[in-house]
């Protein structure tokens, strides 16, 4: 296991890169940390991520310094991840994590580009095909949340029974990104809620291509919704089970499934988004109502569906515990 390590954040001013630093600054195997932004360069970063005035005192850089770093997370907008890597020529030792979407809508595990290869970064999937020579293709946050609520089904024997998979699911406004939308501004989203991209959303493909499998191949049926609220998912699955399967036995199912991962957490009650929000964990509740089993799940889109999820497929490359970095405590007042 290396000490530490040094690290750069390629559009460092946005959300997920801001997340990041919040994070990183704090990490106990992270050294050097260079926060580039061309829009930002020599400026504070607590100018643009105000929570961190008083924690750092490091400055956006315009351009990389490949000299001094060993882990590059890029946090573009989706289609520029690609395109950047053709730009700039990064030594084959230094690891890549994506968090746009350029790289994960794969129907395998891994997606080759130019001479680099990308696992799907969804841990609790993928983290034993992970070596020291792979980068990582993060997931998107609604299809890390509804993949985690439906994981433990997939190779099991209640799953071959399961015809039709529903989901309805809520996000806050940063999942939309940092940069101003019609739906994103405070007058439009603010006491207000609305379907969008029914049957269409992107991270369908992504559901589909990571998530299911021979076994596990129902007709999927997706409906989001934009919340007005600033951060969280909440996920609601529901799908027909045989007569003769229990609520326990699904408890059973998940419990042993997610036994030794560390950010998972079964919850007795139905959950809600607060308990989530700020923290790399994933609850998940389990109920049965007349031959209907009923998954409801909540994550922060911006930890456990983006920037946590990056640092925990970081901690799991380069050997450091899965959890550094990542022990946080939800503020649910």
């Amino acid at each position: 296991m290396t000490s530490t390590i040094n690290i750069a954040i390629i559009g460092a001013s946005g959300y997920t890169g801001g997340e990041l630093l919040r994070l990183l600054i704090h990490h106990p195997f992270i050294d050097n940390i260079q926060a580039i932004s061309t829009t930002n360069a020599n400026r504070r970063i607590s100018d643009i991520h105000r929570d961190l005035l008083g924690e750092t005192n490091i400055v956006f850089t315009e351009h990389i310094h490949l000299d001094n770093v060993d882990c590059i997370f890029l946090c573009l907008p989706h289609g520029s991840s690609a395109i950047w890597l053709q730009n700039n020529s990064i030594p084959h030792h230094i690891r890549i994590i994506d968090l746009s979407s350029d790289f994960r809508n794969t129907s395998f595990p891994i997606e080759h580009s130019s001479d680099r290869y990308f696992i799907y970064g969804l841990p609790e999937l993928n983290k034993s095909l992970y070596t020291p020579n792979t980068d990582i293709a993060n997931p998107g946050c609604f299809a890390s949340c509804i993949q985690l609520s439906l994981l433990p089904l997939r190779n099991s024997d209640i799953s071959k029974d399961i015809l039709d998979i529903h989901c309805t699911a809520i996000t806050g406004s940063t999942g939309a990104g940092s940069l101003k939308s019609d739906t994103t501004h405070f007058s439009w989203r603010d006491n207000n809620t609305q379907v969008y991209k029914p049957f269409q959303h992107q991270h369908e493909i992504e559901i589909h291509n990571h998530l299911f499998t021979n076994i596990l191949s129902p007709a999927f049926h997706f409906i989001p919704m934009r919340g007005s609220f600033t951060r969280g998912i909440l996920a609601c699955s529901y799908f027909t089970i045989q007569p003769h399967i229990q609520k326990d036995d699904l408890i059973h199912l998940y419990n042993s499934f997610y036994k030794d991962m560390p950010f998972i957490v079964h919850s007795y009650d139905s959950p809600d988004c607060k308990r989530a929000i700020n923290t790399n964990k994933f609850f998940y509740h389990i109920d049965v109502i007349d031959n209907k089993a009923i998954i409801t799940a909540t994550l922060d889109n911006l930890l456990k569906g983006a920037s946590g999820q990056a640092i925990q497929n970081m901690n799991i490359l380069y050997s450091f515990p899965e959890t550094s970095g990542l022990q946080l405590k939800s503020s649910v007042y």
